[in-house]
Parts: structure tokens; C-alpha cells; sequence
């Protein structure tokens, strides 16, 4: 499924799968749930689309 990524919740949903990612990186459980917390069933979708393809593009 296609994304508009004009669309301002699936920018937002994008930016917390970074944030998601640093705050893994650093452990901080608290913020990793924090992250989660108020998105919507597409928007945690999509973030973990972004989060799968942030993954993948660190492999060798």
C-alpha cells in the first residue's frame, strides 16, 4: 500500500520511528513506549514500514 507522504500524520508517524530508533539505541524503555503511545493503527503501520526499511538499509 501506497503512502501520500504529504500526508502530516505519516510525517509525523516517520518521525517517531527515528525517535522510536534512538531512543532503542539508548535503551530508554520509557520513551520507547512514549513514542508508540499516540499513534493510530495506519500511522504505527507505516512507522513500522519506515522503521523496517531503516533496519535493512544498516545490513551489509
Amino acid at each position: 500500500m501506497c503512502r501520500d507522504l504529504t500526508d502530516p500524520r505519516m510525517n509525523g508517524a516517520s518521525w517517531r520511528a527515528h525517535d522510536l530508533w534512538r531512543a532503542y539505541a539508548a535503551r530508554d524503555r520509557a520513551s520507547v513506549a512514549e513514542h508508540l503511545a499516540h499513534l493510530e493503527d495506519d500511522q504505527l503501520e507505516f512507522a513500522r514500514g519506515v522503521t523496517a526499511n531503516f533496519y535493512n538499509d544498516t545490513l551489509p
